[in-house]
């Protein structure tokens, strides 16, 4: 035909053929009146029919209909997409009515997202000549309802783990019982983690169960929903096939028309290409055509530049010059995840356009001490409630909390969205918007925490809408210098939004004063005029004494502490050079209310007497302590300050004592009262109370009559138990020391050495002998070894074995003991003594041909009458002579 693939030629001899026929057979050519066609409805889907209606058409049996794009003419190329004579669909003499199955038409031409005309033409002879025409828009979807338009709107659902998938489902089932009827479910992009087949599948999972099932989806993909590793068709491909739903739909939602637009690609920021903002602009006049009054809903994952809060980070500028001509359209962006408790989330200029925040997790601009995902920026979910005023077209936004369940601050209202005149969440809001501001009783906190940290605290400013974030500033008072500049969210996001804000602000000066100057700024930058200022100054702890005894009392006074201290301000007592934060755990510890200091300085006395009883063996005398101060339970040190334990004293009455004498023993600067348990032991020198063997003598001090610390004792070598009689031996060096608590640490100790017995040393000037003497030079004859002069000795004439020393006591006596002073300490002689009455016949009394002592003082103890006592060397080391300095003989 005609319209299809009518040649030049034929219809010349066409035309011919008719023109006879009309003059030989006259006719009218049309009906009576301006011919036209109407459809009963412009918008429409692939699965709908039209009903299209004919007037005053040609009465030709070859007029026809036809189908075309908007942008083709009946007589260029493309050809019509769909025609039919008027006869064959039912309309005769001009006039009729008949139904176009648009499912039927079965074209790759007629999709949906385009605009398209019907032609009535009046013949089929050439040059196709229009009577009339009427336009129809073909879109992904249509929905009517009754009542107000209500769509949930949100973005970056992010599902990825359980907790997101709570998330979601918590926001489906809020907002259906928040909404009369949910219309729709718009969702601008990220609805996964990282576009997996199993994040799609959760998704939809969670969707299916909860969300209403007639509700209209609006959905576009988000840079997420690329992050699987595959090309970007494929994962297009895997959105549309796990969600059904293409990436670019036009849909018509009770009148109102809804335009999703993807990003074509993974890029952070977005890829919009040029023949996508060619099919944007497409869809923005099919809306305009069907009503210029009405808004036109735009979603798009990344926010459109220069317009809402966090489109200077992640926003992209592409579709900005092709929205800008259209006032009565209103975007929909997520990507940021920007709270929406911010005002500059709604924003108007050539258009409006709105953030969504994000169901799953909260991000903010970077910079701020917080960071960009603050504290608490999980628990967080946060999107839209939108009506539309059908009979206004008034549009209203409600911002929902949903991780809190409530609202969000006041809702935002647009009256008339298609006229600009009537915007008022414009760039001109920072002109308006009145300075936050902090309240006289305000008050800000300043406490060091380490010698280049400033912890501050403040009440928080006021503002006619919200206190977005501050400006802290650390000025070096002995420069004026700013060392250090941050800034801080004011916390908005969080729900209740806290009265007071702590924060450390570090790396400053040590040994030198700051200023601290913080400044309010709301969401457009407006700043406080008045901002808080404060000095920093570092909180002291001072001791009324720097040395006390064990038991004495010392004031502590606290200055610069906290104006009102926090309950859980604490002073403790430690080591010196134990930490807070390390083990063992504080001695004694108190809050500032134990104390009873109620403000930023205070004084309380601190008695050892309060110390716990399983702490007590930590406090010694004679050590070094040091209270600190600390905040909030907190282990960092604000201050402290250092005392000394005065040192218990033992002394004895003087260094060296008779092996049977007593000794008198002064304690001083002790316990007071004495301890039960405070006790005072004897060693020899080299041994320690906590290791083997255990004390040769020992007694409690309240035993010995010692009850207030102070006092005097005497020792009396009797009262050593049998079997320690033994260890205490004359020419020794022993010690007292004193303890406490039954504990083995020495809190005070005195040395002394031990002499002979009173008793007489029978061998003392006696007549002796030798079996050989180093007489040349040394002179060191044998009576040298009985002179009672420890500077002087007896020496065999060599290095042999068996040298002898013999001394006749002029008389019998009843001995007991022997002891031999060595030239040598540390090295081993091998000895034996041997008695007898009469010089010629032997006894062996002691026997140490085996010895492997090497100590210089030996003794021997045995029972034996005799008046002569021999000693025989049978053992020497290498380079080693018999020599003996001094020989004993006690009874």
């Amino acid at each position: 035909m005609l319209k299809k693939v009518f040649s030049k030629s034929f219809a010349t001899i066409l035309i011919a053929a008719m023109m006879a026929t009309m003059v030989f057979n006259p006719i009218k050519s049309t009906a009576q009146g301006i011919p036209s066609i109407t459809v009963s409805k412009t918008n429409v889907t692939l699965n709908s029919s039209l009903e299209v209606t004919i007037e005053n058409g040609s009465l030709r049996d070859d007029a026809w209909v036809g189908l075309y794009e908007i942008d083709v003419t009946p007589d260029g190329d493309p050809t019509s997409i769909w025609w039919k004579y008027l006869s064959e669909v039912g309309v005769n003499n001009g006039n009729g009515t008949f139904t176009l199955d648009l499912s039927s038409i079965g074209s790759d031409r007629f999709r949906p997202s385009a605009r398209y005309k019907l032609v009535l033409f009046n013949d089929d002879i050439g040059g196709y000549p229009i009577d009339a025409s009427v336009n129809i828009n073909l879109v992904d979807d249509i929905r009517d309802g009754v009542g107000d338009l209500e769509v949930l709107v949100v973005s970056d659902v992010h599902i990825g783990d359980s907790i997101a998938k709570e998330k979601f489902k918590k926001v489906l089932t809020r907002s259906e019982e928040l909404l009369t009827n949910m219309d729709g479910i718009l969702i601008a992009g990220d609805f996964t983690d990282a576009g997996h087949s199993s994040e799609y599948d959760n998704f939809m999972e969670v969707y299916n169960q909860y969300a209403p099932q007639d509700a209209l989806r609006l959905w576009v993909m988000g840079n997420h929903d690329y992050w699987n590793g595959l090309l970007p068709v494929h994962a297009q491909d895997r959105f549309e096939s796990k969600t059904g739903e293409k990436i670019h739909s036009h849909k018509i939602l009770e009148g109102y028309h809804f335009i999703q637009v993807s990003t074509e690609g993974r890029e952070t920021h977005g890829k919009f290409t040029d023949s996508l903002k060619v099919w944007l602009k497409e869809q923005l006049e099919m809306s305009i055509a069907d009503d210029p009054l009405k808004p036109i809903f735009v979603t798009v994952h990344q926010h459109i530049s220069n317009t809402v809060y966090g489109s200077h980070e992640w926003g992209n500028p592409a579709l900005y010059d092709v929205l800008d001509d259209y006032p009565q359209v209103i975007t929909f962006s997520g990507h940021s995840h920007y709270a929406i408790d911010d005002e500059r989330s709604i924003h108007q200029r050539d258009f409006t356009s709105i953030g969504t925040a994000s169901t799953n997790y909260m991000e903010l601009e970077r910079g701020k001490i917080q960071g960009s995902v603050p504290p608490g920026g999980k628990e967080f979910s946060e999107g839209l409630l939108m009506n539309v005023d059908k009979a206004t077209n008034k549009v209203t936004l409600k911002r929902m909390d949903f991780y809190n369940d409530r609202v969000i601050k006041d809702d935002w209202v647009i009256e008339d969205p298609s006229d600009k005149t009537k915007y008022i969440y414009t760039d001109n809001r920072a002109d308006i918007s009145e300075n936050p501001y902090f309240e006289d009783i305000a008050q800000l906190e300043l406490n060091y925490i380490q010698p280049d940290t400033v912890r501050i605290t403040f009440d928080q400013a006021k503002d006619e809408d919200m206190v977005h974030s501050y400006k802290i500033q650390a000025v070096n008072k002995s420069n004026g210098n700013i060392e250090k500049e941050v800034l801080a969210f004011s916390e908005f996001y969080n729900y209740p939004m806290p009265d007071k804000l702590s924060f450390d602000i570090d790396g400053l000066s040590s040994n030198v004063e700051h200023e601290i100057i913080v400044t309010a700024l709301d969401s457009f930058g407006k700043e406080s005029l008045e901002p808080l200022k404060g000095i920093a100054v570092r909180p002291t702890l001072t001791l009324s004494q720097s040395a006390v005894n064990i038991n004495g009392t010392i004031e502590v006074t606290l200055n610069n502490g906290r104006k009102i201290p926090g309950n859980e301000d604490w002073i403790g007592l430690y080591e010196e050079n134990e930490t807070p934060d390390g083990d063992p755990s504080s001695i004694w510890w108190r809050t500032l209310p134990q104390l009873g200091i109620t403000s930023d300085n205070g004084t309380f006395t601190f008695d050892p007497a309060n110390i716990p009883s399983d702490k007590r063996s930590r406090y010694h005398s004679g050590q070094r302590y040091k209270f600190i101060f600390a905040y909030d339970d907190t282990y960092d040190i604000q201050g402290s300050s250092s005392f000394d334990i005065t040192p218990a004293t033992l002394t004895l009455s003087k260094d060296t004592f008779a092996l049977d004498e007593t000794i008198d023993i002064t304690i001083t600067e002790s316990n007071d009262p004495t301890h039960t348990d405070d006790w005072i032991g004897l060693y020899e020198e080299g041994e320690t109370p906590d290791g083997n063997p255990v004390s040769i003598w020992w007694a409690k001090l309240p035993d010995l009559g010692i009850t207030d610390g102070e006092g005097t004792i005497t020792f009396d070598p009797k009262d050593i138990i049998v079997d320690n009689k033994d260890r205490y031996r004359a020419n020794r060096r022993y010690k007292f020391i004193l303890a406490y608590d039954d504990t083995y640490r020495i809190e005070a100790s005195d040395y002394f050495t031990t002499s002979d017995p009173i008793q007489q040393n029978l061998a003392l000037g006696k007549h002796c002998s030798a079996s050989s003497e180093q007489n040349i030079f040394h002179k060191n004859y044998p009576c040298k070894a009985n002179d009672g002069n420890m500077s002087t000795r007896w020496c065999a004439s060599n290095g042999d074995n068996n040298h002898w020393w013999k001394v006749d006591l002029g008389d019998n006596y009843n001995i007991a003991k022997t002891q031999v002073v060595w030239e040598y300490g540390g090295v081993v002689y091998k000895y034996k003594i041997d008695v007898s009455t009469n010089d010629s016949d032997w006894v062996n009394v002691v026997d140490k041909t085996n010895n492997t002592s090497n100590i210089q003082i030996q003794e021997d103890n045995f029972t034996a009458n005799a008046r002569y006592v021999r000693i025989t060397i049978t053992g020497l080391e290498d380079d080693c002579w018999a020599s003996i300095k001094e020989f004993k003989i006690f009874e």
